[in-house]
């Protein structure tokens, strides 16, 4: 029997949120090679090209992201260019795009989730990690799914869809622990099958997958000293890295004031139909930032990048409230439709900003990569300043043949793998590469010291935002 292929209607329940997916997978893939790496994709590269048993045991310090480090080591093995292993990322957010679709369908109405899809795609800040080389993008994607797999969970407690949820919040949590607070508003909204004997152990089940997936990332996270570096949690700080994650202070005035809006039409009872699923969108955009900041007392963890996952509810929810109190505020169907085209408006507006990100990110490695490669010398050495600069480097110069020395008490793991045995006072030329930053650089401080700034020969130029100083020593 032949099989008849057909093309996919237009009323498809998959065509509006494929068709969505397609787009954003295309608007990144265009995007991907808009800059090079910085400091942290550069590491994240450089990590996943490792062997898989090296790879392995580096998790064991990595505070989150493991997920993503071995998907990327797989991923890997089908290219290496810069384009291509930030593409693992556009899928991230392709499919998150594609899932608000989904959701947003479920519990509004198409013009909703129309300009609520619209907002996302355009917002700076899903933009800036839709491109970047770590797993942000992902943590989108899998809130998203684990909120429609709650729901399914809610509707059809079976084991099967226990394990669906527990797997994919399991990960959602390994890749990022902060995340939690999409988890514990799901919680609060699946409690309900805690007190049936016969829907309880789907919930188990969905709590004990969850546990075995992530418990075993837990130690790394406690251990790791990879969010040390994180500012004291000020009332500022707080207010500038959820602007932030929100796409900047435009964004986050229109998204805060969206979400009033909701929690308005909330209480008033304008939102009948679908009252459940809505207040759990409500509630994550909520939990998602408190439980962050209350971790934050006992350690300060509030970063515009460990709220991503609740982006996409913030807009979702922020367009259902303005269009839900606008069209009871505006009668005239034409006036309706002019007020719907002023968001979109104000949304495409929006598109080509890229917010600061929570710590500024103004590098390019391959830049600095290609000064050292025109510049450097047979018989040259290199000073990395801070130490741990020579690792992310080793992606953007590959082959290049360099002598490099190390400030002192550098990890072992992120040493050269072929160290010198040689003195740094035996070259006439050392160039230092620094990156300007709070970090300690005993050895490349003491070299730039000798400088003598009257000299021709001794120069320090900015490459891509990095300090390429050439210091000689006869």
């Amino acid at each position: 029997m032949t099989r008849v292929w057909r093309t996919p209607s237009i009323t498809s329940p998959a065509f509006a949120p494929s068709l969505v997916g397609i787009g954003v997978l295309a608007l990144g893939a265009l995007r991907a090679g808009d800059q090079g790496f910085h400091l942290d994709e550069a590491h994240t590269a450089v990590s996943a090209g490792l062997p898989w048993r090296e790879l392995v045991g580096q998790l064991d310090d990595e505070a989150g992201m493991a997920p993503y480090y071995l998907a990327l080591w797989v991923w890997r093995h089908a290219g290496d260019s810069e384009w291509w292993l930030r593409m693992l990322s556009v899928s991230g957010g392709a499919l998150a795009a594609a899932l608000l679709v989904v959701i947003a369908r479920r519990i509004t109405t198409p013009a909703i989730t129309a300009i609520a899809t619209f907002a996302l795609v355009c917002n700076p800040f899903f933009l800036r990690n839709l491109t970047e080389l770590r797993g942000y993008s992902w943590t989108m994607a899998l809130a998203l799914l684990a909120t429609l797999l709650a729901w399914r969970l809610a509707d059809h407690p079976t084991i099967g869809n226990g394990v669906r949820h527990g797997a994919t919040v399991g990960v959602l949590l390994a890749l990022l622990s902060f995340a939690a607070g999409v988890v514990v508003a799901q919680l609060v909204a699946l409690r309900s099958l805690a007190r049936d004997a016969s829907t309880r152990r789907s919930l188990v089940v969905s709590v004990s997958v969850a546990a075995v997936i992530v418990l075993p990332t837990l130690p790394a996270l406690l251990t790791s000293e990879q969010v040390d570096w994180i500012e004291p949690t000020t009332p500022y700080k707080v207010a500038s890295q959820t602007a932030i994650a929100l796409g900047g202070t435009a964004w986050a005035a229109a998204i805060g004031l969206g979400v009033i809006c909701l929690l308005v039409a909330l209480v008033r009872g304008h939102l009948p139909n679908h009252q459940p699923e809505i207040r759990l969108i409500a509630s994550t955009v909520m939990l998602m930032p408190g439980v962050l900041l209350v971790a934050s007392l006992a350690k300060p963890l509030y970063e515009a990048r460990y709220l991503s996952p609740g982006l996409p509810f913030a807009v979702l929810a922020a367009t259902t409230g303005v269009v839900t109190l606008g069209q009871r505020a505006i009668s005239d169907t034409r006036h309706r439709q002019l007020a719907a085209g002023a968001l979109v408006l104000a949304c495409a507006i929006g598109f080509p900003g890229r917010p600061d990100h929570d710590v500024e990110r103004h590098e390019d490695q391959q830049v600095a990569a290609q000064a050292l490669r025109t510049r450097l010398e047979d018989g040259d050495a290199l000073v990395y300043a801070p130490g741990w600069l020579e690792y992310s480097m080793r992606y953007s110069l590959g082959d290049t043949p360099v002598t490099g020395f190390l400030d002192p008490g550098v990890d072992p793991r992120w040493a050269s793998p072929t160290p010198t045995d040689r003195s740094l006072t035996e070259f006439c030329r050392v160039w230092v590469l620094r990156r300007p930053g709070p970090e300690a650089t005993p050895l490349a401080d003491e070299l730039l010291a000798s400088v003598d700034p009257a000299d021709p020969a001794n120069g320090t130029d900015i490459v891509g935002g990095y300090e390429l100083t050439l210091v000689e020593q006869c």
